[in-house]
Parts: C-alpha cells; sequence; structure tokens
C-alpha cells in the first residue's frame, strides 16, 4: 500500500509542479486589470497544496515511525499557506506562490536530511514569512523607507565587519557567527540591508553625488566579502551592484567601470585565495579531476543524471550521502528524487520573479520600490543560477545556497525577506501615484 501511494505521488510531484509553474508563468506576463488587481487564484493555490501534500505523503514513508512530529510540522506549514491566501488582497499571491513552492521543496531536503535542522529550518521559515509580510506593510509607504538608506548602509557594512572580526573560519571563510549557541550567517542578512541602501532614491534620483557614494559603499561590501573568503556572497553582490548602477543616471558608464574594476579584482582574489583557485582550475574539467577538486560535482551530475525527468522518488537518491549535497549539490538532489522537470519548475520559478520584477520597473511610478524589486529579483536569480549550474559544472562552483530550498536557515529566511521586495509592484500603493496622476475624462475633452 505504502509503495503504492509512493508510485503515485512520483507520478503527480511533476504534473502538479508544471501546474503551478505555468499558473505563476500566465499571471506573470498577464496585464494587469484596469480595476482592481484580478482575483485569488484558487486552482492555482490548490494545486500548489496538493503538491505540498504529495511531499507530506513521501517524508511519512521515511520518517513517520522515528519522527511523526516533523509530519505534523509540515501539515502546519500547510495550514499557514492557506491563511495567508485567505487573507492576502485581491492581488497578492504572486510572490507568495514563488516562495510556498520553493519552500516545500527547502522543507523536504532538511527533514530527510537531518530532524534538527528542520525544526531549525521551520522556525527561521516562519521568521521569514513574518518579515515577508512586515515589509510588504512598510514598503507601502516608500517616503518612510528611504530614511532607512543610510542605517542600511550602515547595518549592512556592520554585519560585514563583524564577520571580519568575530566570524570563526569554516572552509577558510569566515561567515559564521555563533552567538549562546546559535549559529547565523550574516552576510545573509546584509543582503536585504544592501537593496535597502542601493535602491534609487525619490529626492536625489540619479545624482553624481549619490551615485559616487553608492559606488564606494558597493565596492567596500564587496571588498569585506573577499576578504572574508566568501567569493560566492561577493559574486552576488556585485551583480545587485550592476543592477542597481545600470537603473540610475550615468549608470551604464559606471556598470562598465564596475566590471573592468570587479574583473581585475577577481583576478586578484583568485591568485590570493587557494581554495577558489582550486575550484576555478576545475572549472568545465570536473571529470579529470574526479577524486579531487571535481569529486562533489561529478557526483552531483551522475545522480542528477540517474533521476531522469520524474526522479527516483523522495528519499531515494544517494546524493544526499555526499558532502554538502543539502546546500551547495541541492538542485542535483531535486533532479535526482523529485526528477528534472520539478527542477526546471524551480529555476522558472525564480525566472518569472525576475519577469515581474521588469514588468514593474516599466509601469512602476515609484523608483525607490522598482529599484528595490530589481536589485532583490537580481540577487535571488544570481544565487539559483551559480547553485544550479555550478552543481553541474557549466558555472565555477561556488557553494551559494539555492534559494529556500537550500538547507540553511538564516538564508531561508532573508530569501522571504528579498521575495517581499519582488511583491511590491502588485500592491496598491505601487500604483497610487499613477492612479492619482491619471487624468479625467473632462480634463482630456478641455485638451
Amino acid at each position: 500500500m505504502v509503495q503504492s501511494i509512493i508510485r503515485v505521488t512520483r507520478l503527480l510531484l511533476p504534473v502538479l509542479a508544471l501546474c503551478v509553474t505555468l499558473g505563476v508563468m500566465i499571471r506573470a506576463f498577464r496585464r494587469r486589470p484596469a480595476h482592481g488587481f484580478g482575483h485569488r487564484p484558487w486552482f492555482l493555490f490548490l494545486a500548489l497544496t496538493l503538491f505540498g501534500v504529495m511531499i507530506a505523503l513521501c517524508i511519512t514513508n521515511e520518517t513517520w515511525w522515528t519522527e511523526p512530529l516533523t509530519l505534523m510540522l509540515f501539515i502546519a506549514f500547510l495550514a499557514v499557506q492557506w491563511m495567508s491566501f485567505v487573507f492576502a488582497g485581491r492581488g497578492g499571491m504572486r510572490a507568495e506562490l514563488t516562495g510556498f513552492f520553493l519552500t516545500d521543496l527547502g522543507l523536504m531536503v532538511a527533514a530527510l536530511n537531518d530532524t534538527g535542522a528542520f525544526h531549525t529550518q521551520l522556525i527561521c521559515v516562519a521568521a521569514g514569512i513574518a518579515g515577508f509580510y512586515i515589509l510588504r506593510f512598510f514598503l507601502r509607504n516608500p517616503a518612510f523607507m528611504e530614511y532607512l538608506r543610510i542605517p542600511a548602509a550602515v547595518c549592512c557594512l556592520g554585519l560585514l565587519v563583524a564577520c571580519l572580526i568575530f566570524a570563526d573560519p569554516v572552509n577558510d571563510s569566515k561567515s559564521w557567527i555563533t552567538i549562546a549557541g546559535f549559529t547565523f550567517q550574516p552576510s545573509e542578512i546584509a543582503k536585504v540591508c544592501y537593496v535597502l541602501a542601493a535602491a534609487i532614491p525619490e529626492r536625489k534620483r540619479g545624482g553624481f553625488k549619490e551615485l559616487l557614494i553608492f559606488t564606494v559603499f558597493s565596492a567596500a561590501s564587496v571588498l569585506c566579502l573577499v576578504v572574508m573568503n566568501d567569493l560566492g556572497s561577493a559574486v552576488v553582490f556585485f551583480c545587485g551592484f550592476l543592477a542597481a548602477a545600470a537603473m540610475r543616471k550615468w549608470g551604464y558608464p559606471a556598470a562598465a567601470a564596475g566590471l573592468l574594476a570587479g574583473g581585475g579584482g577577481g583576478y586578484l582574489a583568485l591568485n590570493l585565495s587557494g581554495r577558489a583557485a582550486g575550484r576555478f582550475a576545475t572549472w568545465g574539467k570536473a571529470w579529470e579531476f574526479a577524486n579531487e577538486g571535481g569529486y562533489q560535482q561529478t557526483r552531483a551530475m551522475a545522480a542528477a543524471a540517474s533521476g531522469g525527468l520524474l526522479g527516483l522518488g523522495v528519499g531515494q537518491g544517494w546524493l544526499r550521502d555526499v558532502y554538502a549535497a543539502s546546500t551547495d549539490l541541492v538542485f542535483c538532489v531535486i533532479c535526482e528524487e523529485l526528477g528534472l522537470i520539478v527542477a526546471i519548475c524551480a529555476i522558472l520559478m525564480i525566472f518569472l520573479t525576475c519577469v515581474q520584477a521588469v514588468f514593474a520597473a516599466r509601469r512602476g511610478r515609484s523608483p525607490y520600490l522598482v529599484s528595490c524589486a530589481c536589485i532583490a529579483a537580481m540577487i535571488l536569480a544570481i544565487q539559483a543560477a551559480l547553485n544550479a549550474l555550478g552543481s553541474v559544472d557549466i558555472l565555477p562552483f561556488t557553494g551559494v545556497t539555492f534559494p529556500l530550498i537550500s538547507q540553511g536557515g538564516t538564508s531561508a529566511m532573508t530569501c522571504w525577506w528579498l521575495l517581499a521586495f519582488t511583491g511590491t509592484e502588485f500592491m496598491p500603493a505601487f500604483h497610487a501615484e499613477e492612479e492619482e496622476e491619471t487624468p479625467s475624462e473632462e480634463e482630456v475633452e478641455e485638451e
């Protein structure tokens, strides 16, 4: 009976993932209605709920008799999804759909890897969802959020400097700080602060002085990450800088100069960091170093290929036994156990988040909200690309986490906060200025 359920879920999971992804794609490319903000996607959210239930059934087969609390907590998380859906506004649930879909996969990875890690992951996800709605509330007032730019910049640099001073080296990287037995990664929280600080202000839109200060701030942030030997996060911050610079006046020359400086700095960083240089040395040649520098990638590619389109089934893969499989190689874990279809759907969900941010830039009235959405979407997209393509040896293997899927409480929490920025373009407040500036029919007739 149990094996029959597993076979059914193995077939249904890719179908439900495709339904959710196609539904989000249609909503992303659909033009906003002239009046109101659309209707709640009942069918789409029902497919997402069934997707979570199927994963819960698979987890039941693996952990019910040993850890029944894991299944109960997963079901409680599905209930939270429905609560957010019921109380969401008519135009909501665009960013939330992406977040819940990826979080379902992330909780599955954590539950099958380590029960304690699953509980920690779920607590951090709850904090991330709470912060998501708090940020959404305050982002309704862009003028208030602009006053937080300087405190956010100070907080961003403070977190990175704290890593340099207090963090203990782990794998030659000073990225983790432990306080009272709780370990967290300040550079992940710094991403949210960077988005708030790097966004284009309303009052000083495109000024050269503002561009210079922004460039110096970004360079200091990237430099701190390079000194910490966290080159993956340095690349993510650098791409966020390029997105923010391109939207400013004189931004394209600044972005071009940043590319040149970033290329030179990257070359120096590779010469100074033996671990990073070793990873770049095996880039594109993982199979030639299958038992050395390419050990993780070769195993990941073999496991992903064995999964096929539908996967071997939840908990049936062997890649989980390889070091850092639940973090750095999580994309290939999804390919192996759930199949290539579900893994591609996860990539598409991140891509659709970027599409929504680009559409916001085309029709939005608040430069601050537009730039927040684009910078946050760029950070999420680069993280997903580095994780997925790095694990299969298309890009250098940097160890960057996949948003909301990779195991890691700090990463999951901050990714939910970043999603809050990408969802602001669909709030009524985002178009408030547009509605105020729209001339009436009488004014049009007089003209």
